[in-house]
């Protein structure tokens, strides 16, 4: 349904081009203050009459927001206001980095459609805290540290942790997620993405996967984190600590599956799009595929 208003409420505007004005804007105005990024969100609310902000702090032009950068042995850092199109093309351009954070590029290079993704922004994606938001599952999986500042100081979280559910984040209203960090994966790791998109516009089930050392039980790791089927992404532990236990991998799969369809079954979202049912069913689909994708993906390096 399109909003039934053709401009947006008056705002005040400011473009502050450093983080310091950004925050002494947010302790100043606080609950009536928004951040613009690309506005891919913001600007849709705002015409719904969803959100009508006093001031809009537009934070594009801050140099730290927009960074994106490796270091080895570090990780990945993307600035908040890093455009989605900037962040997948800077992975095509270090094919490295692009496989180290393949389930990322995978999701990322997923969202909407190219016009879209040249205007949102990574920070924007995580802050709009819908379940179906594309970047959630492979942040929780790669374990990414979400930097967060204020005239206060900084603080770090979690995407677990910040995103408390559908319009709930951790964030006060004079905070700024100022950036993701993502730490190096496990050597020689494979990771993958995969999203359940019926006849709507989003996702209804999304798995992120990976695998390390299949082969050795002593140094095996295999993460799984699921979202936009429950109200928050989840980092699915309980299955993971399957694959620590002794013997093949892949008759370990159907034992981890298991665990992790019980371990989120009461969080499952019921709604108009799709059952509890199918959901759960899809994650455990999607979970299988892609565990297959990956450990293939092993077998036909080793020839």
């Amino acid at each position: 349904m399109s909003s039934p208003y053709a401009t947006l409420p008056e705002f005040e505007y400011a473009r502050p081009s450093t983080l310091e004005e950004a925050l002494k804007l947010l302790a100043k105005y606080g609950e009536e203050a928004k951040v613009l990024a690309g506005g891919v969100g913001l600007i849709t609310f705002m015409l719904e009459r969803l959100v009508s902000p006093r001031i809009v702090i537009d934070i594009k032009k801050i140099p730290e927001l927009r960074r994106i950068e490796y270091t080895e042995g570090k990780g990945l850092v993307l600035g908040a206001a890093a455009r989605i199109s900037e962040i997948t093309r800077y992975m095509d351009s270090n094919p490295r980095v692009r496989e180290k954070y393949r389930a990322l590029y995978e999701a990322l290079s997923r969202i909407a459609d190219l016009q879209i993704r040249n205007r949102a922004t990574i920070g924007g994606n995580i802050c709009e805290a819908l379940p179906f938001m594309d970047s959630y599952a492979p942040l929780a999986l790669f374990d990414a540290k979400l930097r967060i500042a204020s005239v206060e100081g900084e603080r770090e979280t979690t995407i677990t942790d910040f995103v408390k559910g559908p319009g709930f984040l951790d964030l006060a209203p004079n905070e700024l997620l100022v950036s993701i960090e993502l730490p190096d994966p496990p050597r020689e790791s494979r990771s993958g993405f995969s999203k359940i998109v019926p006849a709507i516009e989003y996702s209804v089930a999304s798995v992120a996967m990976l695998v390390a050392n299949p082969v050795d039980p002593r140094s095996r790791e295999v993460r799984i984190a699921v979202s936009a089927a429950t109200p928050a992404p989840i980092r699915v532990r309980e299955a993971e600590e399957v694959f620590r236990r002794e013997g093949d991998i892949v008759d370990l799969l159907d034992a981890a599956l298991d665990r992790m369809t019980s371990a989120i079954k009461e969080l499952v979202i019921e709604d108009p799009y799709a059952s509890a049912e199918y959901r759960l069913e899809m994650l455990k689909v999607q979970a299988y595929i892609l565990f297959k994708r990956l450990l293939d993906s092993f077998l036909q390096e080793r020839g």
